[in-house]
């Protein structure tokens, strides 16, 4: 395998010994590296090392190198992405010296490298080096981006998927029109554009501050067309809560249980913003046909889908993605089930679920669904 030196900014590493957080330990050395006795619960997290990149840094597939001893028991390591509940990769390691590689497939899908306990007493494990570095193999890279790698495997048995591999083998790599709604700053609206490179990008994004980022980001992306405003079941003018946490803004405000799930965010200022439809938004463009819907909207994915009514009806969307909610994050929230319903009585069909994310307990929070029509739901392989 062929790949460049360790990757560095100016004077920082990428991961680095000096930079980790401790979770359920007993005890911590820094001694030849960062030595840990473990909880004694089984897969309870013991260290996580944080990426910390320049903001221009180049992202794409990498190999984080980590070295450790497991003195005693059983420890799993591995890249946790940033859903927070999945590991893009990982390796269970018994008793003995271990020099392990992990494959990211970009930087910014990887929260961080995650060492817990994979026995059901308490383990010790010394980690003594650990360094990133360009993943040149990357299998089935669409510039830069590993599709074929899973976006997440669940340590809960589910099978290893990648939603953004699954959107472009159902849509096609020929498709023309993509709508993002919710595109916050712009990271995958860039994925939509590697993914699809004949197709024009509509992204949707209501946030001052995150529509300033993305266009940023995406300045000179000639199929990228960027518009701020929320798509909604109406045009007009509709109230934006834009929070502290920018990826938790909505149409809706926080319900009282919200901080419960998504720690210490508050709600910030309440905004007006310009609102239309998905129907619109196609007879504006005077298109009959979208190859692919994105929906990551914070609990206003139920008014968005109502005002694609006629669409739906017509089974117009090629593939459907939407992100469901099972816990009360917004007073007003579209429930989980009922955008099933919705979607049922159109003639769409689940076709898969992916990114569980998890509270401390256990508690399902949130994740993706990806929706096809009936008519081609049967016909799928």
């Amino acid at each position: 395998m062929t790949c460049q030196s360790p990757l560095t900014d100016a004077t920082t590493p990428l991961f680095s010994l000096d930079r980790y957080d401790v979770r359920h330990v007993t005890t911590v050395e820094r001694a030849g590296g960062v030595r840990v006795v473990t909880d004694p619960r089984q897969w309870s997290h013991a260290l996580e090392f944080r990426p910390q990149a320049a903001p221009d840094f180049d992202d794409g597939p990498l190999l984080v190198d980590v070295g450790l001893e497991v003195e005693s028991g059983r420890i799993e390591v591995g890249a946790l992405s940033t859903t927070g509940s999945t590991f893009l990769s990982a390796s269970t390691l018994d008793t003995g010296s271990h020099a392990i590689a992990l494959r990211v497939p970009a930087l910014a899908r990887c929260q961080s490298i995650t060492i817990r306990n994979a026995g059901c007493e308490a383990s010790t494990v010394r980690v003594v080096s650990i360094a990133a570095r360009r993943d040149t193999d990357a299998a089935d890279a669409v510039d830069g981006v590993d599709v074929s790698a899973p976006y997440g495997s669940s340590p809960r048995g589910f099978w290893d998927k990648n939603i953004f591999a699954d959107i472009r083998r159902l849509a096609g790599p020929a498709s023309r029109v993509v709508f993002q709604v919710g595109a916050h700053d712009g990271a995958e609206t860039s994925l939509f554009l590697k993914l699809f490179r004949q197709a024009r990008v509509h992204g949707f994004e209501p946030s001052p501050s995150a529509f300033h980022t993305l266009r940023a980001k995406l300045a000179g992306e000639e199929r990228a067309e960027l518009h701020q405003m929320a798509l909604s079941d109406r045009p007009g003018t509709v109230p934006f809560h834009v929070n502290e946490l920018s990826e938790t803004s909505s149409l809706f405000p926080f319900a009282p249980a919200a901080r419960r799930y998504i720690g210490s965010g508050t709600a910030g200022s309440l905004i007006d913003v310009e609102s239309s439809t998905v129907d619109d938004w196609m007879d504006r463009l005077g298109i009959e046909t979208l190859d692919v819907l994105s929906l990551d909207t914070q609990g206003a994915e139920l008014a968005i889908l109502q005002g694609a009514a006629r669409v739906l009806k017509r089974q117009s969307i090629r593939v459907l993605m939407a992100e469901l909610i099972w816990v009360p994050l917004y007073q007003g929230q579209g429930a989980y089930y009922d955008v099933l319903q919705y979607l049922g009585e159109r003639g769409y069909r689940l076709y898969d679920l992916y990114n569980f994310r998890y509270g401390a307990s256990g508690e399902l929070l949130w994740g993706d669904a990806v929706f096809l029509p009936e008519s081609r739901a049967s016909g799928v392989v």
